[in-house]
């Protein structure tokens, strides 16, 4: 299984990890797509832009059986909040806490049995790049802490997602 940082193989399978469930292989999509929501593992990814970030909630399983090819579902939920991250580069404290939006969001998207299995990763694109280092590296600490706290967020994340 490839995932480590530096693209090597990892020796463990990180399924049960991740809760990854088993879903029907002879299914088509239309028909996945309407099986109930707890048939499926999750996952998130925040797409933070320069104008705004967006999250993208995907479902996924192994079809038929654990040792299965991985599935993720071609459709998927997203919803967008304003501003972008960069627009916190004079008050970077308050970036974690704009992300409350998207957290909420994906909490209606995935069960609640599942939230804890569920990994979130943040990718910054363009606006934080323009920023000086400090200035990105102050708004990304806000949103690891963000993220990282179970209090805001209660699903899976590490601080090197983000």
């Amino acid at each position: 299984y490839f995932g480590s940082s530096s693209g090597t193989l990892l020796s463990v399978d990180r399924s049960e990890a991740y809760n990854v469930k088993v879903i029907p292989a002879s299914l088509s999509d239309d028909e996945l797509s309407a099986l109930p929501k707890d048939t499926f593992s999750y996952l998130a990814m925040i797409d933070a832009g320069s104008s705004g970030c967006r999250a993208h909630v995907y479902r996924f399983g192994k079809l038929g059986t654990l040792s299965g090819p991985l599935y993720v579902l071609p459709t998927h939920d997203s919803k967008k909040v304003k501003p972008g991250l960069s627009s916190f580069a004079s008050h970077p404290t308050d970036a974690g806490a704009s992300l409350q939006g998207l957290v909420d969001f994906m909490k209606e998207q995935v069960p609640e049995k599942d939230w804890a299995t569920t990994p979130i990763w943040l990718k910054a694109t363009a606006g934080l790049r323009m920023l000086k280092k400090e200035e990105s590296d102050a708004v990304l600490r806000s949103v690891r802490g963000f993220l990282g706290n179970r209090a805001n967020s209660p699903f899976l994340f590490r601080a090197n997602w983000a």
